[in-house]
């Protein structure tokens, strides 16, 4: 099977401007006009080029990258969503995050912090029904330490292998259930006291997700939807929704599906929908709609860093946070799962975003990640260049 010809078009969003599915136009120019009231160094046609240059990077059936201000933004998409349609992505179709979904359960779990429901220190014991309960000598992390990877818990459970040899390479994660996630955090010994080392673990943030549901009385899903998705308009309308397949090398990939580990990777949507959810960051109390000042508060504290003991980084809750030479803060994640890449960074100080997603997994040397990036550094740097304005 041979690939449509890729097709390319730009497209600029705003939260005001009416979803489409159609080939996306170029930008009107009131949208063109928001994006420099709120960035006016920038230059349009200049940014059109670079995010067709960071798309192009992907190497993918179809990608697209997005810039973010506070008030709009602009978007450029590269080929199809599928190797077998003619049909050119947009700034509407969905792609899997993959491991971005972290950011979106630390927002929540900062959410309900602020809500008084649960507290960062609360061991995740607190949360977990008693055949969970690790024997009493191993070290019991707390809802901060999962969230900021510092829990000395593995990167993944040890007892995947059933699991994997169910859902295959492919869809590692999908019959992984709470039971076998109870055996895992019975047997597993942390690695290092917690809160002492920075390891990244899907199996942390999968728990953390878990309790967070528990904590609710509901599920992951249903915590999420309630904390951030409805108030900042993520989740998506009734109706039918575009999906992108998902290619690993050339081979179609079936969509990701996540069961008790879901907080550490289950999400997928659009680049409007991610635009929307950086710009929340940038500006939380414009973006977040009147009646939600404790979800104002958790995203400001997302951004805080937790944990110096990853450097030259620091950590956050899920952000992994850059200075530049400059001296500015850079806030960055990344994810992939069999069939799909994603990106996600802003720098507040200066007001800007990017976002990037593709319908390709796991590529030599990320070039969609690194691409991306280098365009938010860059834009960095112009803001530092003119004066910081």
């Amino acid at each position: 099977m041979t690939s449509p010809r890729p097709t390319e078009q730009d497209a600029g969003w705003s939260d005001a401007a009416p979803r489409r599915r159609d080939p996306v136009s170029p930008a009107a120019p009131s949208e063109e006009n928001q994006l420099t009231r709120a960035a006016p160094w920038l230059n349009a046609d200049a940014l059109r080029h670079a995010l067709r240059h960071a798309a192009s990077a992907a190497k993918a059936t179809g990608a697209v990258v997005g810039l973010v201000t506070a008030t709009g933004g602009l978007a450029v998409g590269l080929g199809a969503p599928d190797r077998s349609v003619r049909e050119p992505v947009t700034a509407d179709t969905h792609f899997e995050w993959g491991s971005v979904t972290k950011t979106v359960t630390a927002l929540t779990l900062a959410r309900m912090v602020a809500e008084g429901i649960v507290h960062y220190d609360d061991p995740v014991s607190r949360y977990l029904p008693y055949r969970a309960l690790p024997p009493a000598r191993h070290p019991v992390p707390t809802l901060q330490q999962l969230a900021t990877h510092t829990a000395g818990l593995p990167r993944l459970p040890r007892n995947l292998a059933g699991a994997l040899l169910r859902g295959g390479l492919r869809n590692p994660y999908a019959h992984y259930d709470a039971e076998a996630l109870y055996r895992a955090v019975r047997a597993t010994t942390p690695r290092e006291r917690p809160g002492t080392r920075v390891r990244y673990s899907n199996l942390g943030y999968g728990l953390l997700g878990h309790a967070l549901g528990r904590a609710l009385g509901s599920d992951y899903a249903t915590a999420v939807d309630l904390c951030v998705g409805q108030p900042l308009g993520l989740t998506p309308p009734g109706g039918e929704v575009h999906r992108a397949t998902g290619y690993h090398g050339r081979r179609r990939t079936p969509p990701w599906r996540m069961s008790a580990l879901a907080g550490a990777g289950v999400l997928a949507g659009s680049v409007v929908q991610l635009a929307r959810y950086v710009r929340a960051h940038l500006r939380p109390e414009e973006a977040v709609p009147p009646g939600h000042p404790s979800l104002s508060w958790a995203l400001r504290d997302v951004q805080r860093p937790r944990a110096d003991l990853d450097a030259p980084q620091q950590t956050c809750l899920a952000w992994h946070r850059r200075i530049t030479p400059d001296g500015v803060a850079v806030l960055l994640h990344s994810g992939v799962t069999w069939g799909f890449t994603s990106f996600v960074s802003f720098a507040p100080a200066a007001g800007v975003g990017v976002v990037a997603v593709a319908n390709t997994g796991a590529v030599f040397r990320a070039p969609l990640t690194r691409a991306a990036y280098h365009l938010l550094r860059s834009l960095v740097d112009d803001w530092v260049a003119v004066g910081r304005p």
